[in-house]
């Protein structure tokens, strides 16, 4: 059987919580015809389980993309599903919202949003602000917050951590099809949101929204001729900086060196102007970058995945894939 680990975080004890999704009897039933989203957390010291729940019906797939804990350590799960557990997908596949205990990862509520029929909804990322208030972002072919216009639009919404209603929620395009793959809270007034948007190619986005009610304070598109796609996001209070992380395969910030190259940039959150700038990669290299966050002096740190050799051998005839993590120190031009 085959499991899946999406993100990753830690509580107000330090313990470690992860959620993912497992196509076998992970924490209960064995799925017969789907997926189950699971949630489990581990000791801080040892690892050790300390508790593992998983959810879901035999029919139908549910997804985690990514978690987030709130002041009490209660967990918050966003991601799809094609189940009706949480309410009716008009036979489509909505994302999905749920509230778990923080002793023992029971569900205390779980709610989906589907508008349209057969329409398709990810929540790929969730925070929860100081406020204790839920905030989510994604990607939808469904008019969820606003009429659909093109293939696909990005949607950001505030929810009540009571009982998942919804405070408010905007819905915005920039092309064909839009992508959100990061989010991350400046302060209480500003949400910042990364993604791709796609014409013939993909260039990466920068939104500014105002906590208040997600109305846009700036955008900005950044990009080449060629695809290049962003993934996650992070704010810096040590330097007042942004940074988005993402992988290109032309030579955006630098000579291109692999089929893809990880690129790294710090923007201005006033504007969005760009601060600085690091592109790398390894010879014939495919490379994704999947998730990122700062340290108390402004570092960068990033993971995602190669196939190649970017720090290590790779045996000729072999095509192997491994997971990085690199740290950054980026100055401003």
């Amino acid at each position: 059987m085959n499991d899946d680990a999406s993100d990753i975080t830690i509580d107000n004890e330090n313990h470690i919580v992860v959620v993912g999704t497992t196509y076998g009897p992970l924490f209960g039933a064995n799925p017969r015809y789907s997926g189950y989203y699971y949630l489990m957390k581990l000791n801080k010291d040892t690892g050790a389980l300390l508790y593992g729940v998983q959810f879901g019906d035999d029919t139908h797939w549910s997804i985690a993309k990514a978690v987030a804990i709130d002041s009490e350590n209660n967990a918050y799960i966003s991601g799809q599903t094609y189940s009706d557990m949480y309410g009716d997908t008009k036979s489509g596949g909505p994302y999905f919202v749920s509230k778990h205990s923080a002793s023992n990862g029971k569900l205390i509520w779980g709610v989906s949003n589907a508008k349209t029929p057969v329409s398709v909804s990810t929540a790929s990322t969730i925070k929860v602000n100081s406020k204790n208030e839920i905030i989510i972002g994604g990607y939808t072919t469904d008019s969820l917050f606003a009429q659909m216009t093109t293939m696909q639009d990005v949607f950001i919404a505030k929810m009540d951590t009571t009982n998942g209603s919804i405070t408010w929620g905007v819905q915005y395009s920039l092309n064909t099809q839009d992508f959100l793959y990061g989010m991350t809270l400046c302060d209480e007034n500003n949400i910042f949101v990364t993604g791709s948007t796609v014409t013939t190619k993909e260039n990466y986005f920068v939104y500014k929204l105002s906590d208040v009610d997600g109305s846009k304070l700036w955008n900005v598109t950044y990009g080449s001729s060629d695809s290049d796609y962003g993934r996650d996001i992070a704010f810096s209070k040590a330097d007042e900086a942004l940074y988005v992380s993402g992988y290109t395969e032309s030579s955006l910030y630098a000579e291109k060196v692999g089929i893809d190259d990880l690129f790294n940039v710090k923007l201005s959150p006033k504007d969005g102007s760009i601060l600085g700038s690091v592109q790398h990669g390894c010879n014939k290299c495919e490379i994704m970058t999947m998730g990122s966050d700062v340290d108390s002096a402004g570092r960068l740190v990033t993971t995602g995945y190669v196939n190649g050799a970017l720090y290590a051998d790779v045996q000729p005839g072999f095509v192997t894939t491994s997971f990085f993590i690199n740290k950054y120190s980026i100055k401003s031009n």
